[in-house]
């Protein structure tokens, strides 16, 4: 009796598959990450083979944002060759010139990536995001590069790891908005409000350095073993009194085991963020 693999836990995709194809293998891979992530369950994990991920779109569950990918709950996103040579790259609106000021984020924007509750996206740079321009936060208007459903502190919000993010925009949390951050470089993204590092995030052995907002990054609930570097500047590029790093509304966060070579108040230090090394 033959018998037909009919579903696989693991999936592949390619800048150079196609969508007509079964994913269940390296050599048949689908053709785009909203693609192969219609026919995921949880559980599962997708390869990504390496390139630039340009192509297709999702609108997360009660957003109008678009995403490149949506990555549905309790699935893996990986990329096999890592993030020098895997790309999730968004997209800036162009049809406005009045909203150039704010990095073309408007409602023909696209975020990189939507990660939903569980799920987890490893090894790839996560680049050129853009969101809404609006004035609030939320998935239309925050985490141009990575925006996770839930909060760090959950014990089910999604996880980034051993990712470069990098150029994003949105009004706050333009790099990653919630979630868990881990092992990744935050390099040159773009709060035109603030946080353009990060916002709700929980960042874990981080390097931070050359994002343009402040406060750079507001922690939610951790910050450890994280470096800032010296080069965390204002929106309009210029050495500010602002801070590298702000409390969330919570209170009580703690920064551990972190070296700042830059801005860090000493009223900081003392009311809401404990430094210990």
């Amino acid at each position: 009796l033959d018998l037909q693999v009919l579903s696989s836990p693991h999936w592949y995709v390619s800048p150079t598959g196609d969508n007509g194809n079964d994913g269940w293998t390296p050599e048949t891979p689908m053709g785009t990450l909203a693609g192969v992530m219609e026919k995921v369950t949880a559980g599962d994990i997708v390869h990504a083979a390496a390139g630039f991920y340009t192509n297709d779109y999702a609108i997360a569950s009660g957003w109008t944002l678009k995403s490149r990918v949506v990555v549905p709950e309790k699935v893996t996103l990986v990329a096999d060759e890592g993030p020098e040579k895997t790309f999730i790259v968004g997209e800036e609106d162009k049809t406005d010139s009045k909203i150039a000021a704010k990095g073309n984020c408007g409602p023909n924007a696209m975020q990189c990536v939507f990660l939903n509750n569980y799920s987890k996206l490893n090894g790839f740079t996560v680049c050129g995001g853009r969101t809404d321009g609006g004035g609030d936060d939320g998935a239309n208007h925050s985490g141009g590069g990575v925006f996770v459903l839930s909060g760090g502190s959950s014990s089910y919000c999604g996880i980034v790891e051993n990712c470069i993010i990098s150029n994003n925009w949105g009004r706050s949390g333009a790099a990653t908005y919630r979630g868990k951050i881990i092992g990744c470089q935050i390099l040159e993204n773009h709060g035109y409000s603030s946080n353009p590092a990060g916002r709700y995030s929980n960042l874990y052995g981080c390097y931070i350095d050359r994002n343009y907002g402040m406060p750079t990054y507001q922690i939610y609930y951790a910050l450890e073993n994280c470096t800032f570097g010296p080069d965390n500047l204002s929106a309009s590029g210029t050495r500010s009194t602002g801070l590298t790093v702000c409390s969330g509304p919570q209170g009580g966060a703690v920064a551990k085991n972190c070296v700042f070579m830059d801005r860090i108040s000493k009223d900081m230090v003392n009311k809401t963020v404990v430094v210990a090394t």
